[in-house]
């Protein structure tokens, strides 16, 4: 609530991510990203921001018993 989304374009090599992320669209979550500048997008991907890592945003405060 108060938070309004932001698109922002990036791109996934791992198919266990890119499960992972469709498990969670339309929750908040929190991406883990490395940027690769310069990178040939037409040769390696669609954009030059490479996601490795979802996490749900209400899973970060979780604690395990």
């Amino acid at each position: 609530a108060g938070v309004a989304p932001q698109i922002w374009n990036f791109s996934v090599r791992d198919p266990a991510v890119a499960l992972q992320l469709n498990k969670v669209v339309g929750k908040q979550v929190q991406l883990h990203y490395s940027e690769h500048r310069g990178l040939p997008t037409s040769c390696f991907a669609d954009t030059g921001y490479f996601v490795d890592r979802v996490t749900l945003v209400s899973d970060l405060g979780a604690k395990t018993p």
